[in-house]
């Protein structure tokens, strides 16, 4: 505690230094420059739904999936 102005002058240099820094950091949260041609399905059913009617389903959206213009 007796050097407390110790303490406060490098908190200080510390969040002065933080400005610059953050103004050299590549701040991109959304990349532009790079595609993977990847994409998510979720796909949802109801509860009650047999296991062989969900497999028929994910063939059916499957085969909708292959069929649509620009899949390969």
């Amino acid at each position: 505690m007796r050097r407390r102005w110790v303490i406060v002058v490098i908190s200080a240099l510390t969040l002065l230094s933080a400005v610059p820094i953050y103004r050299q950091v590549k701040q991109e949260y959304i990349p532009s420059d790079v595609d993977e041609s990847e994409f998510e399905v979720l796909v949802f059913g109801p509860e009650n739904m047999s296991l062989a009617a969900m497999d028929e389903a994910m063939q059916a959206l499957a085969k909708e999936a292959r069929e649509t213009k620009g899949w390969r």
